[in-house]
């Protein structure tokens, strides 16, 4: 007994859909786009059919586009959504890393034609910690926040320095390769961007566990990050 298993990449037609082509196939096979007379016939089975599926999904015939298969129809739905957003302001797209490859390198093609500013990428964490800093909205809100912001973006550039390499093996996005900075280079915008914190954190009147919270900031991301590079460049 054979038993097929395989559905989601290729599946049998069905005894209804392969009736309704088989017409298509036999008698209207001309160019739909063409003005001479088998052409116009195609063109009138396809939008009778774009109707019947419109009306299937209760939306207008215009609304509907037929494609080969599905690569083509990732391509379409992403690369549109894409330029259609833009014109609006909006540029993120969140996917999984599971995706199929129909959907990944056309995501991969899309980060590459619209890299933006590796602080600009960054300062999307930044502003996710700069909530997380702020307990209440008190006196010292404001520097806080300023604060969570900047070591936001160092964690965020941390991260994109010490899985350079790593990334650009599995072809994966990276603000830093995206915009082919050197080491020194990604070094430069970790400096910047510890500093921006600093410069709020000793505005702060900290007393109790000042000591332990500067070894943190002073040294601790430091050594981390250096841990970090140390493994990625050992593992390359």
């Amino acid at each position: 007994m054979k038993v097929y298993v395989d559905n989601a990449a290729t599946t049998k037609i069905s005894k209804v859909a392969l009736d309704a082509m088989l017409p298509c196939f036999a008698d209207f096979y001309g160019n739909p786009s063409s003005l001479h007379t088998p052409g116009q016939e195609a063109k009138e089975a396809l939008e009778n059919a774009r109707k019947t599926v419109a009306d299937c999904l209760g939306c207008e015939p215009r609304e509907i586009y037929f494609t080969s298969g599905g690569t083509e129809a990732d391509n379409q739905a992403i690369l549109s959504a894409a330029y259609n957003g833009a014109q609006k302001g909006k540029k993120h797209i969140v996917s999984t890393a599971f995706e199929h490859h129909a959907v990944l390198h056309t995501l991969n093609r899309l980060e590459k034609e619209n890299c933006p500013n590796p602080d600009e990428t960054a300062g999307c964490f930044g502003q996710l910690m700069a909530e997380l800093f702020v307990y209440e909205e008190d006196l010292w809100a404001p520097t806080l926040r300023q604060m969570g912001m900047a070591l936001g973006r160092f964690i965020y550039l941390m991260d994109a320095a010490a899985d350079y390499r790593r990334d650009d093996k599995k072809q994966k996005y990276n603000p830093f390769l995206a915009k082919e900075t050197t080491k020194e280079e990604q070094e430069q915008y970790l400096l910047l961007a510890m500093n921006r914190c600093a410069e709020f954190y000793e505005g702060l009147p900290l007393v109790q566990d000042k000591s332990i919270l500067d070894n943190i900031l002073y040294s601790g991301v430091w050594v981390n990050y250096r841990g970090k590079r140390k493994e990625a460049d050992q593992n390359d």
